[in-house]
């Protein structure tokens, strides 16, 4: 972004998103995952239905990153049930 002569740069949600989860303790359950997701994340579930699922699978392959690759399988589990 450029705001008056600055520029800056802002994550999307779902980068931002997989920062966050990069740096918190790995989650094995994905019901644990989805605990973390809503009530320590404090997400919306209609927010995480409207993340870009190509950006998380392609973020998830430069991660390496037990958390992000849960978010992405957690995401593909929205889509089927």
């Amino acid at each position: 972004m450029d705001i008056q002569g600055y520029r800056f740069n802002i994550a999307s949600r779902e980068k931002a998103l997989c920062d966050k989860l990069y740096k918190i303790s790995p989650v094995t359950k994905i019901d644990e995952f989805e605990e973390l997701l809503l009530d320590d994340i404090r997400l919306d579930e209609v927010i995480l239905s409207e993340l870009n699922r190509d950006t998380i699978e392609h973020l998830n392959g430069m991660y390496r990153c037990r958390n992000v690759n849960m978010l992405s399988k957690y995401l593909k589990r929205m889509v089927i049930s």
